[in-house]
C-alpha cells in the first residue's frame, strides 16, 4: 500500500507541476495559444489531476466510506474554506476589494467559477455527487447520468461552474473506475506496454495539431460538441502517454523525489502558484521555454519551502484547510 501511495504522490506531483507550467506559459510567453508546448500541457493536465482526485476518492470510499462528516464536512474545510479565502486575498493583494463589496464578490465568484480556484469548487460539487450516489445500489450509474443531465444545460445554465462541472465529472468518473478494476488494468497494459509506449504518444502528438483550447469563429470544428468531444479523446491519448512515460520516470530516483515532495504539497502548490507567478509577471517575461520550465519547478519549490516554514500559524492551517486535520 506504501508503494501505492508514493506513485500516486509522485503522479499528483507531476501533474501539479505541469499546472504551474502551464501557468508560467501562459502569464510569461507572449502568443502563448500557438505554442505545441502550451498545447500539450494543457490538453491533459486538468483532466489527468481531476482523474486522479477520482482514484483517490474511490480509495478513500473503499478504505472508510463516505459519511456526512467525511464527505461533506471535512471536504468543505479542506476545499470550499481556501476556494473562498484565497479568492478573497487575492483581491486584496490586487488592490480591488472593498469590505462592503463582499457579498457581491463571493456571488460574482460563484457565478464565475473559474476567476477562483475552480478545481477545489468542483472536486467540493463531486464529493457531495459522491455521497448521495454511495448510498444507492448503482453509484456509478447515478455519477453517469448525472454526467449526461449536465451535458444537456448548455447553454440553459451556466453558474455555479456547470460548465465546468459537465467537463470534468466525466475523468472523475474514470478515475474511481481506474480503483475498481486497476488489477486487470495493469495486467493489460503490463502485456502490451511495449506496443503502447510508441504507439499512444505518437497518436497523442499528432492529435495536437488539431487541439483547440476554446471555441472560436475560426475553429476547426462546426460546434462546441464536436470540439469538445475531440478534446475529451486527445485529454485521453494523453493522460494514457503521461502514465506509460511515468512508468519510466518513476524509476529515476531524482525525478521520482522531486515529484514526491510535489505531490505531498499539491494543494498548497495550486493554491499559491498564480499569486506567485501574479507578482513576478512584469520581472519574467521570457519566450525561452526551457528557461521558464526552469521558473516553474522554482516556484514550485520555493512554494514548498515557504509553506513548510509558516505550517503551525493556525490562520496559515485555516487558509489552507488543514486546521481540523492537525486538530484531529
Amino acid at each position: 500500500m506504501d508503494s501505492k501511495i508514493n506513485y500516486i504522490d509522485f503522479l499528483k506531483g507531476f501533474a501539479i507541476f505541469m499546472v504551474v507550467f502551464g501557468h508560467v506559459l501562459q502569464t510569461y510567453y507572449s502568443n502563448f495559444d500557438q505554442l505545441f508546448l502550451f498545447k500539450l500541457i494543457y490538453s491533459f493536465h486538468m483532466p489527468f489531476f481531476m482523474l486522479i482526485s477520482g482514484y483517490l476518492a474511490n480509495m478513500s470510499l473503499q478504505k472508510s466510506g463516505c459519511s456526512f462528516e467525511k464527505c461533506i464536512t471535512k471536504k468543505f474545510i479542506y476545499l470550499i474554506i481556501p476556494f473562498f479565502s484565497w479568492y478573497i486575498i487575492g483581491l486584496i493583494l490586487q488592490g480591488n476589494f472593498v469590505f462592503v463589496d463582499l457579498f457581491y464578490s463571493l456571488s460574482f465568484l460563484l457565478t464565475h467559477v473559474d476567476s477562483g480556484l475552480w478545481y477545489l469548487y468542483i472536486l467540493f460539487v463531486f464529493y457531495i455527487l459522491l455521497y448521495f450516489a454511495n448510498k444507492l445500489k448503482y453509484k456509478y450509474g447515478m455519477l453517469l447520468v448525472l454526467f449526461f443531465i449536465l451535458l444537456m444545460t448548455e447553454p440553459i445554465i451556466n453558474i455555479l461552474g456547470i460548465k465546468l462541472l459537465k467537463w470534468y465529472l466525466i475523468f472523475f468518473i474514470i478515475g474511481m473506475f481506474l480503483f475498481e478494476y486497476q488489477t486487470k488494468i495493469k495486467k493489460i497494459v503490463s502485456n502490451y506496454f511495449e506496443k503502447l509506449i510508441y504507439f499512444v504518444p505518437a497518436i497523442f502528438l499528432l492529435s495536437l495539431y488539431f487541439w483547440e483550447r476554446e471555441f472560436t469563429r475560426d475553429s476547426l470544428f462546426s460546434g462546441h460538441v464536436y470540439l469538445y468531444g475531440y478534446k475529451f479523446i486527445v485529454a485521453i491519448f494523453g493522460m494514457v502517454t503521461i502514465f506509460l512515460l511515468t512508468q519510466k520516470l518513476y524509476k529515476l530516483i531524482a525525478v521520482r523525489e522531486i515529484f514526491d515532495l510535489f505531490g505531498k504539497n499539491s494543494l498548497k502548490i495550486y493554491i499559491l502558484n498564480i499569486i506567485v507567478i501574479g507578482l513576478l509577471h512584469e520581472y519574467l517575461k521570457n519566450d525561452n521555454q526551457f528557461l521558464l520550465f526552469i521558473i516553474a519547478l522554482l516556484i514550485c519549490y520555493f512554494i514548498v519551502f515557504i509553506t513548510s516554514i509558516v505550517k503551525k500559524i493556525k490562520i496559515v492551517q485555516i487558509l489552507f484547510g488543514e486546521f481540523s486535520r492537525n486538530k484531529n
